[in-house]
């Protein structure tokens, strides 16, 4: 069987074990940290489904230790073509589109630690 780099899983869509590692520790700790903090969840992948669906299995051990995490997420499809030499983004739909995630993040994570 040949595999060319583009046709690899990227972890078939769940969350990568090093980072579920990591966040089971955390979670150990008292208080738990993330416990009623807000969190932005944020992914890229050089694929066309921009590490989205690894957001959504990374959603759940944050919410189980009571991290309120932001209902919108924000992937990055195409990331190793996705920047010019000055690290910008190319698209300005794509800049746009995470421009408005963090402006709604921002007001979400005021409304909530307030």
């Amino acid at each position: 069987m040949i595999f060319r780099e583009f046709d690899m899983p990227l972890y078939n869509g769940g969350i990568p074990g090093t980072l579920k590692n990591a966040i089971d520790w955390v979670s150990r700790g008292i208080p738990i940290p993330f416990d009623q903090k807000p969190l932005l969840l944020l992914g890229a992948s050089p694929g066309r489904l921009a590490a989205v669906r690894g957001l959504w299995h990374t959603r759940v051990p944050f919410e189980a230790m009571g991290a309120l995490v932001y209902p919108k997420m924000f992937g990055l499809p195409a990331a190793d073509r996705a920047f010019d030499e000055g690290g910008n983004l190319l698209d300005p739909k794509v800049h746009a589109a995470l421009e408005a995630t963090l402006q709604g993040f921002h007001r979400f994570a005021k409304a909530v630690t307030q």
